[in-house]
């Protein structure tokens, strides 16, 4: 999840869901794309590109298999429910073995594989 601060909230015109944010990528040059929770999409050049991806798939990517990283390794996840102010998961390392969790604020997850699984 990323800071609140310095993004813009994209809603979609028609009945104001909160598609996810867009936000300055200080560190990488360009933009963030950001889901509501504050997971990362991408990263562009320019905001508008940004906030495309956003409208295209910031919701449909909750649906999504992610990756959080939690007591020392990555693991899959699926998101149970995701606002601005809470996200909760779904840890299954096995199929059927899974635990809910509420994630902190600032835990690190990510949608594709971490390269550092090893």
């Amino acid at each position: 999840m990323t800071n609140t601060e310095n993004r813009r909230e994209i809603r979609r015109a028609d009945d104001d869901e909160l598609l996810g944010f867009v936000a300055a990528a200080e560190d990488a040059g360009g933009y963030r794309s950001l889901t509501v929770f504050g997971g990362l999409l991408g990263i562009h050049d320019d905001g508008e590109a940004a906030e495309q991806q956003v409208r295209s798939i910031g919701l449909q990517s909750l649906a999504e298999r992610w990756w959080i990283h939690s007591d020392g390794r990555w693991e899959r996840c699926h998101l149970i429910e995701a606002s601005p102010d809470r996200l909760l998961v779904m840890i299954a390392t096995y199929a059927f073995e899974a635990r809910p969790q509420v994630v902190p604020p600032g835990t690190p997850l990510q949608l594709a594989e971490p390269a550092d699984l090893g």
